[in-house]
């Protein structure tokens, strides 16, 4: 089972399983196993790891022949790399009660990432990680692509967790976000992998649970 998760233990591994998906006309985004970090010395060892991968899949990459189905859309190229990170990587303090300290030690990580991806071609998306990082994470990252050096950039995108209650008002809310930007951003909406710990938390506190309990109907309904 976990070869159907892990595309491999190292980077020759993890390119040859990209490589096999992109023969089914599959796309991919890698992100980096143990990303918990209690030290400044592995939040930095992290960021450089993301580096060097994205620089060898981007070497990679150039002996990839295009796939239309999905290195295209609406007329436009779409990047062949992409890669996903979690922001409490990037600083081991990372806590929403010390917010404006957690980004400030972030944003500059964040940049160096963002910067680098754009010399290489590379995509990158942003993971919300467990419910009580969620609204510091959306509020860095907008902060972030909204300063001139980014505003313009859409190989950018987030992750949204499709059992979190909050998550319809989140979505409207990137949607209205980027209609003042004036640029799409990407949206990936995933099922999720905190439901067990998000209701186990919730039920020993005493709090509302944030997830779906039952099933996911109620998300996303239509407008009219």
């Amino acid at each position: 089972m976990a070869h159907k998760y892990i595309a491999g233990e190292n980077i020759q591994q993890v390119i040859k399983t990209i490589e096999q998906l992109r023969r089914q006309k599959m796309t991919f985004t890698v992100d980096l196993l143990g990303e918990a970090v209690i030290t400044e010395a592995e939040a930095l060892s992290y960021l450089n790891r993301y580096l060097e991968l994205m620089q060898q899949l981007a070497e990679a990459s150039k002996s990839w022949s295009r796939v239309p189905q999905i290195d295209e859309a609406g007329g436009e190229s779409l990047p062949s790399v992409q890669v996903s990170v979690k922001l409490t990587a990037f600083y081991s303090q990372f806590d929403p009660l010390d917010a404006a300290g957690s980004e400030e030690r972030v944003s500059d990580r964040i940049r160096t990432l963002l910067r680098r991806a754009r010399e290489l071609g590379a995509a990158v998306h942003f993971d919300m990680e467990q419910y009580a990082y969620k609204d510091i994470t959306i509020a860095i990252l907008k902060k972030i692509l909204t300063e001139p050096e980014f505003q313009s950039r859409t190989d950018i995108g987030v992750t949204l967790q499709a059992y979190l209650r909050d998550t319809e008002a989140d979505l409207r809310g990137w949607i209205d976000w980027a209609k003042q930007r004036g640029v799409p951003i990407t949206i990936r909406l995933v099922k999720g992998a905190y439901w067990d710990q998000e209701t186990i938390k919730a039920i020993q506190k005493d709090w509302e649970l944030p997830v779906f309990s039952e099933n996911l109907r109620p998300m996303l309904t239509s407008s009219g």
